[in-house]
């Protein structure tokens, strides 16, 4: 009983955490394509690196979200 009490603290808390660590590195990746203006493919390289975590974390929380037999 106390466990599933917990369940949605839990999940709300860890989906929080997600976010902020997914904020932190965009954040990071913005900071470091305006170094490289010049430089296109990097920032190509860049851009797919933000979407890869952006993909990952919309992942992670439809994960925590949907229940475990869908």
């Amino acid at each position: 009983m106390v466990r599933t009490d917990y369940a949605s603290g839990h999940n709300l808390f860890s989906i929080i955490i997600i976010l902020m660590a997914v904020c932190t590195a965009e954040t990071g990746l913005t900071r470091f394509i305006f170094h490289i203006n010049g430089y296109m493919s990097k920032a190509f390289v860049v851009n797919f690196a933000g979407l890869a975590i952006l993909m990952f974390d919309m992942a992670v929380i439809l994960a925590v979200i949907l229940p475990l037999r869908y």
